[in-house]
């Protein structure tokens, strides 16, 4: 297997990516050249068998959508400090241990969101998220911390007085419109500083998970975020879900958040999915069902 190796060495692991390049050798792959992600060229399957990718959630967020729609495939490597992607595929985060199990990978697909306002368009591959979690990461960009606690600790003191705002949510031709803190579109389970907002979520069954959290249910998420502060565990209640093809979000006028990167959004937006849009290798614990 030839690969190419896009070492984000800016994430939070610390496996050296000459670590890493002596594991790949040892399953049996060959790594001839580097990548960054300002030069990744889907043509480089002309070159190379897969695309490494050894980083966190933004480094791989930005190989997937560069790969989108073409035959390369992705393998991941988890080295952030959250790795939600990793975390919902089933991926061991010990980047040693993720190594191993593409001895035995299988090629499988999974599922991108694919994000539409005015003439904008945008993937996504954790989710998108209007209400408190935009607040706090557009309006305390500054404050913005890796470390999950600290995290924690600025979206429960902002979920303290956030209110609940109207919006008005069409899914798959349903009217789910109502006054909601928080509205999720998820590809994946976790969003941000993994929070896990929607658990059933798969991002290989050409589904999204819409999220919708009222005004009364920001207690029990305020306890949940000020415990995990002590015990560095996080155990979120369920939410009102429902797994949907498509999405109409209305009435945004707030920050709103995609991904890793927050959003200022003045207009509706449309969500649908772009089913099996990726190529990635899966390893032995992490394969999913889909072909």
């Amino acid at each position: 297997m030839r690969a190419a190796l896009l070492y984000n060495s800016a994430a939070g692991g610390a496996t050296s990516e000459v670590e890493l390049v002596s594991a790949l050798e040892r399953i049996g792959w060959t790594v001839p050249f580097r990548v960054s992600e300002e030069h990744l060229d889907p043509n480089l399957s002309e070159h190379a068998d897969v695309v490494i990718v050894a980083g966190g959630d933004g480094t791989v967020a930005t190989v997937a959508k560069r790969l989108a729609r073409t035959e390369l495939p992705m393998a991941i490597v988890p080295m952030g400090t959250v790795n939600n992607v990793a975390r919902s595929l089933g991926l061991d985060l010990e980047p040693m241990a993720a190594i191993a199990g593409l001895a035995a990978a299988a090629k499988r697909r999974i599922d991108l969101g694919v994000l539409r306002t005015g003439s904008r368009e945008s993937y996504f591959v954790e989710g998108f998220s209007a209400g408190f979690l935009g607040h706090v990461l557009g309006n305390k960009a500054s404050d913005r911390h890796k470390k999950a606690s600290r995290a924690f600790t600025l979206i429960a003191d902002a979920l303290e007085t956030y209110p609940a705002h109207r919006y008005a949510v069409e899914a798959d031709g349903r009217d789910l419109s109502g006054d909601y803190v928080l509205v999720a579109v998820m590809n994946a389970r976790s969003l941000g500083p993994a929070l896990a907002l929607a658990a059933e979520a798969k991002l290989d069954d050409g589904r999204l998970d819409l999220v919708r959290i009222r005004r009364d249910e920001k207690g029990a998420i305020i306890e949940a975020l000020r415990r995990a502060e002590k015990e560095e565990d996080l155990e979120l209640p369920a939410f009102e879900t429902s797994r949907v093809q498509r999405v109409r979000i209305h009435g945004l006028g707030h920050w709103a958040h995609l991904d890793d990167e927050p959003w200022e959004l003045d207009d509706a937006v449309d969500i649908v999915t772009a089913a099996g849009a990726v190529h990635w290798l899966a390893p032995r614990q992490g394969v999913p069902n889909r072909t």
